[in-house]
Protein backbone atom coordinates (compact mmCIF):
# COMPACT_ATOMS: atom_id res chain seq x y z
CA UNK A 1 0.00 0.00 0.00
CA UNK A 2 1.30 3.31 -0.84
CA UNK A 3 2.57 5.75 1.68
CA UNK A 4 0.44 8.87 1.61
CA UNK A 5 1.64 11.92 2.82
CA UNK A 6 1.11 13.28 6.63
CA UNK A 7 -1.16 15.50 7.12
CA UNK A 8 0.48 16.42 10.71
CA UNK A 9 0.61 20.20 10.71
CA UNK A 10 4.28 20.24 12.12
CA UNK A 11 5.28 18.80 8.24
CA UNK A 12 3.62 20.65 6.11
CA UNK A 13 4.82 24.10 8.22
CA UNK A 14 8.29 23.22 7.63
CA UNK A 15 7.95 22.69 3.91
CA UNK A 16 6.87 26.20 3.08
CA UNK A 17 8.11 28.84 5.00
CA UNK A 18 6.55 32.12 4.32
CA UNK A 19 7.92 34.36 7.46
CA UNK A 20 10.53 36.64 7.49
CA UNK A 21 14.65 36.49 6.16
CA UNK A 22 16.05 37.33 9.32
CA UNK A 23 13.20 34.54 11.23
CA UNK A 24 14.32 32.12 8.65
CA UNK A 25 17.88 32.36 8.64
CA UNK A 26 17.62 32.56 12.34
CA UNK A 27 15.56 28.51 12.86
CA UNK A 28 18.19 27.67 10.19
CA UNK A 29 21.07 28.43 11.99
CA UNK A 30 19.55 25.58 14.22
CA UNK A 31 20.52 23.31 11.80
CA UNK A 32 23.25 22.63 9.44
CA UNK A 33 21.83 24.64 6.08
CA UNK A 34 22.14 22.95 2.83
CA UNK A 35 25.09 24.96 0.62
CA UNK A 36 21.97 25.28 -2.09
CA UNK A 37 19.43 26.28 -0.04
CA UNK A 38 21.81 28.78 1.39
CA UNK A 39 22.54 30.40 -2.22
CA UNK A 40 19.32 30.40 -3.12
CA UNK A 41 19.00 32.19 -0.47
CA UNK A 42 21.55 35.34 -1.13
CA UNK A 43 20.77 34.91 -4.64
CA UNK A 44 16.92 36.05 -3.42
CA UNK A 45 18.15 38.69 -0.47
CA UNK A 46 20.40 39.97 -3.68
CA UNK A 47 17.97 40.22 -6.22
CA UNK A 48 15.09 41.78 -3.36
CA UNK A 49 18.13 44.57 -2.79
CA UNK A 50 18.76 45.30 -6.25
CA UNK A 51 15.00 45.76 -6.55
CA UNK A 52 14.98 48.10 -3.61
CA UNK A 53 17.59 50.30 -5.35
CA UNK A 54 15.90 50.52 -8.44
CA UNK A 55 12.80 51.40 -7.15
CA UNK A 56 14.44 54.15 -5.42
CA UNK A 57 16.56 55.75 -7.69
CA UNK A 58 13.71 55.45 -9.94
CA UNK A 59 11.96 57.31 -7.28
CA UNK A 60 14.62 59.77 -7.01
CA UNK A 61 14.82 60.26 -10.80
CA UNK A 62 11.05 60.96 -10.93
CA UNK A 63 11.14 63.64 -8.18
CA UNK A 64 14.13 65.67 -9.88
CA UNK A 65 11.98 65.38 -13.23
CA UNK A 66 9.13 66.42 -11.63
CA UNK A 67 10.77 69.74 -10.15
CA UNK A 68 12.24 70.44 -13.94
CA UNK A 69 8.54 69.89 -15.24
CA UNK A 70 7.63 72.70 -12.39
CA UNK A 71 10.27 74.94 -13.28
CA UNK A 72 9.63 75.09 -17.02
CA UNK A 73 5.70 75.54 -16.13
CA UNK A 74 6.55 78.75 -14.24
CA UNK A 75 8.56 79.94 -16.89
CA UNK A 76 6.06 79.37 -19.80
CA UNK A 77 3.44 81.15 -17.70
CA UNK A 78 5.81 83.81 -17.27
CA UNK A 79 6.61 84.02 -20.62
CA UNK A 80 2.35 83.44 -21.89
CA UNK A 81 1.45 86.71 -19.12
CA UNK A 82 4.37 88.13 -21.24
CA UNK A 83 2.62 87.69 -24.41
CA UNK A 84 -0.71 89.69 -22.74
CA UNK A 85 1.36 92.91 -22.41
CA UNK A 86 1.86 93.06 -26.34
CA UNK A 87 0.04 95.29 -28.71
CA UNK A 88 -0.80 92.28 -30.71
CA UNK A 89 -2.96 89.42 -29.28
CA UNK A 90 -1.51 86.11 -29.39
CA UNK A 91 -2.69 82.48 -28.21
CA UNK A 92 0.20 81.07 -26.53
CA UNK A 93 -2.38 77.63 -26.54
CA UNK A 94 -1.83 78.04 -30.39
CA UNK A 95 1.86 77.72 -30.76
CA UNK A 96 3.34 74.52 -31.29
CA UNK A 97 5.42 72.91 -29.31
CA UNK A 98 9.01 72.03 -30.23
CA UNK A 99 11.12 69.15 -29.05
CA UNK A 100 14.90 69.81 -28.86
CA UNK A 101 17.13 67.19 -30.41
CA UNK A 102 19.23 65.34 -28.01
CA UNK A 103 22.93 66.06 -28.92
CA UNK A 104 23.86 62.80 -28.44
CA UNK A 105 22.16 61.47 -31.12
CA UNK A 106 24.43 63.73 -33.31
CA UNK A 107 26.74 61.67 -35.62
CA UNK A 108 30.40 62.83 -34.61
CA UNK A 109 30.97 64.59 -37.97
CA UNK A 110 32.11 67.82 -38.60
CA UNK A 111 29.62 70.30 -40.43
CA UNK A 112 29.11 68.82 -44.50
CA UNK A 113 31.30 65.92 -43.91
CA UNK A 114 27.97 63.46 -43.63
CA UNK A 115 27.27 64.95 -47.12
CA UNK A 116 31.11 64.75 -48.45
CA UNK A 117 31.88 61.25 -47.41
CA UNK A 118 27.83 60.33 -49.10
CA UNK A 119 28.79 62.03 -52.46
CA UNK A 120 32.48 60.16 -52.27
CA UNK A 121 31.22 56.58 -51.48
CA UNK A 122 29.32 57.75 -55.29
CA UNK A 123 32.39 58.92 -56.82
CA UNK A 124 34.18 55.73 -56.03
CA UNK A 125 31.37 53.58 -57.43
CA UNK A 126 32.54 54.95 -60.68
CA UNK A 127 28.93 54.98 -62.17
CA UNK A 128 27.89 52.28 -60.75
CA UNK A 129 24.47 52.10 -57.67
CA UNK A 130 25.22 51.60 -54.27
CA UNK A 131 22.64 50.89 -51.55
CA UNK A 132 21.77 52.84 -48.68
CA UNK A 133 23.32 50.13 -46.60
CA UNK A 134 26.44 50.02 -48.59
CA UNK A 135 26.93 54.03 -48.38
CA UNK A 136 26.27 53.16 -44.45
CA UNK A 137 29.09 51.02 -44.61
CA UNK A 138 31.64 53.48 -46.26
CA UNK A 139 30.82 56.15 -43.85
CA UNK A 140 31.56 53.99 -40.96
CA UNK A 141 34.45 52.75 -42.27
CA UNK A 142 36.02 56.02 -43.33
CA UNK A 143 35.22 58.18 -40.84
CA UNK A 144 35.81 55.63 -38.40
CA UNK A 145 33.12 55.80 -36.29
CA UNK A 146 30.72 53.14 -34.05
CA UNK A 147 27.07 52.82 -34.42
CA UNK A 148 25.59 50.71 -32.19
CA UNK A 149 23.21 47.55 -34.09
CA UNK A 150 20.16 49.00 -32.42
CA UNK A 151 20.65 52.31 -33.88
CA UNK A 152 21.71 51.05 -37.02
CA UNK A 153 18.35 51.91 -38.69
CA UNK A 154 18.14 55.57 -37.17
CA UNK A 155 21.70 55.92 -39.09
CA UNK A 156 20.31 54.58 -42.39
CA UNK A 157 17.60 57.05 -42.05
CA UNK A 158 19.52 59.85 -41.93
CA UNK A 159 21.23 58.86 -44.79
CA UNK A 160 18.20 58.02 -46.70
CA UNK A 161 17.15 61.45 -45.89
CA UNK A 162 20.04 63.58 -46.60
CA UNK A 163 20.26 61.18 -50.39
CA UNK A 164 16.91 62.61 -50.55
CA UNK A 165 17.65 66.18 -50.52
CA UNK A 166 21.11 65.80 -52.95
CA UNK A 167 18.31 64.28 -55.18
CA UNK A 168 16.36 67.75 -54.92
CA UNK A 169 19.52 69.30 -55.60
CA UNK A 170 19.84 67.13 -58.45
CA UNK A 171 23.11 65.34 -57.46
CA UNK A 172 22.24 61.61 -57.39
CA UNK A 173 19.63 59.67 -58.66
CA UNK A 174 17.07 57.35 -57.13
CA UNK A 175 17.18 53.88 -58.77
CA UNK A 176 14.71 52.13 -56.75
CA UNK A 177 10.91 52.94 -56.52
CA UNK A 178 10.31 55.04 -53.48
CA UNK A 179 7.02 53.43 -52.69
CA UNK A 180 8.21 49.97 -52.35
CA UNK A 181 9.91 47.97 -49.44
CA UNK A 182 12.98 47.50 -51.73
CA UNK A 183 16.43 48.79 -50.22
CA UNK A 184 17.42 52.04 -51.56
CA UNK A 185 19.74 52.14 -54.33
CA UNK A 186 21.57 55.31 -55.37
CA UNK A 187 24.13 57.20 -58.51
CA UNK A 188 25.69 60.11 -58.66
CA UNK A 189 23.42 62.54 -61.28
CA UNK A 190 26.13 63.61 -63.42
Amino acid sequence: MPNKPSTDDSTAESSRYTGSLTHLVNELMTYRTPAALAWLIRQRATLQGEILKLEKEIADFTAVKQDEIQKLKAKLGALDQTFELHDIQIDPEGIPAVRRRNPEDRIPLTHGQFTRLILSCMREAKGEPRSTTEIAAYILERADIFVPPKEMNEFRRKIKRRLGNLMKEKKVRRLHNPKSNDAGVWMLAI
